[in-house]
């Protein structure tokens, strides 16, 4: 029903949480339970509960939804003020690094700075904050809903310390159990696969880049068909915890197909 009731050519953005609270109502009613609920199979009434687990999106809709900053130098909601941005001399774009920092105590990329930042990695992956912490940082935001005049200038802070990590009390905190779930908000890893895809592609091309600036003014490259098949395969085959499926269907199409088991094209052809 909520796409009904966003009728506007623009996206809603961070005033999502006024389309959210019929939602958000129901949930508060399920919570405490409705009574007299007819279970058909059953041929009785029941009370029926019901609690919100979770949220799946991309990530700028997790911004929206969780009232954290997703972009910036305080882009990632899980280090939060840790994270650590640096800002390209050449494209003067703004990246993060040191993510190196989440792997094991003693692995081996943590000391081959040359390939990095030149920084030998000692420190250990941020802990995501609770839901009663998180809570506690945002209890006291004041967020005005609606969209900003457009002559309303730009407030620029300069000081790395004073930069926000969150814009918002998220609406789901009006759900007295919010803050006691461990993972609020969830990925949606097939989205971003997309969207990595598709900038796998777009940079993939000599000519996206002027030559004088090669991270400057990128020009937008569509993929349809065959190319986009094949980019997302390729993106596929190379994510680790998608490697075992594919295994699988490999020893699944031999045991369909005996007569092909030999003939690796046929297979990689079918399994494509």
């Amino acid at each position: 029903m909520l796409t009904l009731l966003i009728s506007r050519p623009k996206q809603p953005g961070n005033d999502i949480d006024a389309y959210l609270q019929p939602l958000i109502d129901y949930l508060k009613l399920l919570w405490n339970g409705v009574e007299g609920v007819y279970d058909a199979y059953k041929w009785e009434y029941f009370k029926l509960k019901a609690v919100l687990f979770w949220t799946i999106n991309d990530f700028p809709t997790y911004g929206n939804l969780s009232g954290s900053i997703v972009r910036g130098y305080n882009g990632c909601p899980i280090c939060v003020d840790q994270t650590r941005p640096h800002r390209l001399k050449k494209g003067n774009k703004l990246v993060f690094i040191r993510h190196h920092r989440g792997l094991p105590r003693h692995h081996p990329y943590r000391r081959q700075a040359a390939i990095f930042d030149n920084i030998v990695e000692e420190d250990l992956a941020h802990v995501p904050l609770t839901g009663e912490e998180v809570l506690t940082k945002v209890e006291s935001l004041n967020y005005e809903f609606g969209k900003r005049e457009e002559s309303t200038p730009h407030v620029r802070i300069f000081d790395d310390q004073d930069r926000p990590c969150w814009k918002k009390k998220s609406v789901f905190f009006q759900l007295e159990y919010w803050k006691d779930i461990p993972v609020q908000h969830n990925l949606d890893g097939m989205h971003i696969e997309k969207n990595y895809c598709d900038s796998i592609i777009e940079n993939s091309k000599p000519e996206v880049f002027h030559a004088s600036n090669p991270l400057a003014a990128p020009i937008m490259i569509s993929v349809y068909g065959k190319e986009m098949e094949q980019a997302h395969m390729c993106i596929l085959q190379n994510i680790e915890d998608v490697g075992g499926f594919f295994s699988e269907h490999m020893e699944l199409l031999k045991l369909l197909h005996p007569r092909f088991a030999k003939d690796e094209k046929w297979l990689k052809d079918k399994q494509n």
